[in-house]
């Protein structure tokens, strides 16, 4: 054999060596892993290998229904398991299935393991703390493996509902039909418990002129009143005057509980509709229903400028009426009416709204925001109308 193939034939030797070892060592460490996980297994496994006569784990019921739960509440129930068989019964405690549930082994919460005699029992404890965020149907699991050959896992099971001490329907907002003409509409809705059986209503108001509030106490039949699901209840109602603003219109309705043990509840409500009036009001970036109008985004140095047009119905057009602004909420946005006295129409008056933010006014901490316009009017139809605006500066 020549030199040069005598220094190849050593080379490859030694890579085909330094695999071996790669692969040998790469089998030690797998084999000592699998050794590990064996041996851990295997504990549990050991733990709970029968020997001899078989257990027989019993649990009368498995699940038990809270039924009805406040969030922010917290409840438990002992589960009882025996051993009805003639071998000694292994427990080993599970992870329940959510947080906001705990158990323990015979009352202690440290005990992992147990092992019960032929005829032996212990009481398994289940908690359950209803978090604010809980959804309205619940379920967790508490589990046990044994050694019982027929029964290897217990599932201990809670189940229940989730709700508020007090409810409101249809919505916390009351939505009322639009007030056209000088006729006033109402709106209702019921507040009540599914929790208490009986509760008492201590007041209903609104903080608004236009809105007269008053309420009736509900016969609640099989949990049932007005075909809404509860114990006890009341309906409230809401007058809402004709003579309200133009626009959208929202008023605040403060309901004050008492249920028997003394504690109150507060729940702030509300009332909505829209006057729409002898007026039709149109332009871009301007929303009708809300009589909002969006600046969108614009640059702070450049400032901004909306007009509107506001077309007013009058039986005699030879007459002008006076519009003023007489209330504003936010110190950036301007607003001014004028009559366009160029416009022609048959009972019909045409005046230009112009919205405005000026350069530079607005600051950065304030850049985005809101503004609202009280505008009263001489018009025999309209006493005041509501204006809204948001803008977004950059």
């Amino acid at each position: 054999m020549k030199a040069k193939d005598i220094v190849i034939a050593m080379i490859l030797g030694g890579v085909a060596l330094g695999a071996a070892v790669v692969v040998s060592n790469a089998s030690n460490w797998m084999a000592e892993k699998d050794s590990e996980t064996t041996s851990e297994d295997s504990g549990i496994d050991s733990y709970l290998k029968t020997v001899g006569p078989p257990p027989k784990a019993v649990v009368d019921d498995t699940t038990y229904d809270f039924d009805v739960m406040e969030r922010g509440s917290e409840d438990e129930h002992v589960f009882q398991v025996r051993n009805d068989g003639e071998g000694v019964l292994r427990i080993i405690k599970g992870k329940a299935t959510c947080t906001c549930t705990k158990f323990m082994l015979k009352d202690d919460k440290d005990l992992e393991r147990v092992e019960l005699q032929p005829g032996e029992s212990m009481d398994v404890t289940v908690a359950w703390k209803v978090k604010d965020t809980a959804q309205e149907q619940f379920k967790s699991v508490a589990p046990l493996n044994t050694n019982d050959p027929d029964n290897k896992y217990l599932a201990l099971t809670i189940v229940g509902k989730v709700a508020y001490t007090m409810f409101v329907y249809p919505a916390r907002t009351f939505i009322a039909p639009d007030v056209v003409g000088d006729e006033p509409v109402r709106t209702s809705g019921i507040i009540g418990s599914r929790l208490l059986e009986d509760i008492e209503l201590v007041s209903a108001v609104s903080d608004s002129e236009f809105v007269e509030v008053t309420y009736e106490k509900l016969e609640f039949k099989d949990e049932r009143a007005e075909g809404v699901n509860g114990k006890c209840g009341y309906r409230i109602d809401a007058l809402i005057q004709p003579d309200i603003p133009v626009g959208k219109f929202k008023a605040p309705i403060k309901v004050t509980m008492r249920a028997p043990d003394g504690k109150e509840y507060v729940e702030e409500l509300s009332v909505v509709t829209t006057r729409t009036g002898p007026i039709k009001i149109v332009g871009k970036s301007f929303d009708a229903h809300t009589m909002t109008l969006d600046f969108k985004g614009f640059d702070i140095t450049d400032g901004v400028t909306a007009e509107l047009s506001m077309f007013v119905s009058v039986p005699d057009d030879a007459e002008t009426y006076d519009f003023n602004v007489v209330d504003s909420t936010n110190e950036y946005v301007q607003m001014s009416i004028k009559r366009d006295t160029n416009f022609k129409g048959q009972a019909l008056q045409r005046y230009v709204l112009k919205f405005e933010i000026p350069p530079d006014t607005v600051e950065i901490p304030d850049n985005k925001g809101r503004a609202e316009f009280i505008v009263e009017t001489s018009h025999p139809d309209i006493k005041s109308i509501q204006f809204r605006t948001k803008y977004q500066a950059y």
